[in-house]
């Protein structure tokens, strides 16, 4: 993937893709805009999880919608005296698909390891797009995490494109935006165990697995090799491995440039 979103994201207003970044801590907000103006991106920041729907809604009034919004799990929240940290991430993700359902929603949270089947469960129950760990966050996770939350929030991921044409009966070629150059490659598929096991963490590794709608814990196995080539076994038998693949050259260009 190409670390410009300007082409890879199409805007009602014809410029670059603006995303809303909510969080409390404006140190965190102003390291993630630079990142997003590298990939060239338009980003507005808040720290109040409050304004988050007058901004979105405004910005549609003026032709000028977001295409995705960054939104932390855990905010600083004072009542009277007391300081108390809220889990408010899920409320703020629930209120956006009510007003916005086409924007996008990445949820950037500090937890390190976090149970597959929560964030499964905020997928399916309060609209959440894709997420990314604030562990090692740079300019290519990010690009990737907000094309991934824009493209589910409007339906353009493969597995949602299948069902839309199996609904419609339509070849689910034709329902792609940008034509697949890839669809009839044979994947390689030792060279890709070859790269997950050795270019992925077991905490991106649950991210590529949320990514399918898999619950990472119920992959047979403790180690990354087992887990990876469980993964592989069970997309495998789905006829899914052009995905991965596709997913795993767009996390680690590198591990393919000597093909």
């Amino acid at each position: 993937m190409t670390l410009d979103l300007s082409k890879e994201i199409t805007t009602a207003h014809g410029g670059p893709p603006k995303i809303l970044v909510i969080d409390d801590n404006k140190e965190f907000c102003d390291l993630l805009a630079t990142h997003l103006r590298v990939i060239k991106c338009h980003p507005v920041i808040t720290t109040d999880p409050n304004e988050v729907i007058s901004i979105l809604v405004e910005a549609e009034k003026h032709g000028e919608p977001f295409s995705a919004a960054t939104i932390d799990m855990r905010y600083d929240v004072t009542l009277g005296n007391e300081s108390l940290e809220l889990l408010q991430g899920t409320r703020i993700v629930e209120e956006i698909k009510a007003h916005c359902p086409y924007v996008g929603c990445l949820m950037i949270t500090g937890e390190t390891i976090f149970p597959q089947e929560m964030l499964l469960d905020w997928r399916d129950n309060f609209g959440l797009d894709y997420w990314l760990s604030k562990d090692k966050l740079d300019m290519t996770k990010v690009a990737v995490g907000i094309k991934r939350a824009f493209d589910h929030a409007n339906g353009n991921t493969p597995a949602q494109r299948k069902q839309v044409s199996a609904q419609a009966n339509v070849p689910a070629n034709l329902m792609t935006r940008k034509p697949s150059t890839r669809h009839d490659i044979v994947v390689d598929k030792q060279k890709l165990r070859r790269v997950l096991v050795g270019y992925f963490n077991e905490q991106e590794l649950r991210e590529v697995c949320f990514d399918f709608g898999i619950n990472y814990g119920e992959l047979s196995g403790t180690s990354i090799r087992e887990k990876a080539l469980e993964l592989l076994t069970y997309l495998d038998r789905r006829n899914r491995l052009t995905e991965l693949d596709k997913i795993c050259r767009e996390l680690r260009p590198h591990a393919f440039a000597a093909e």
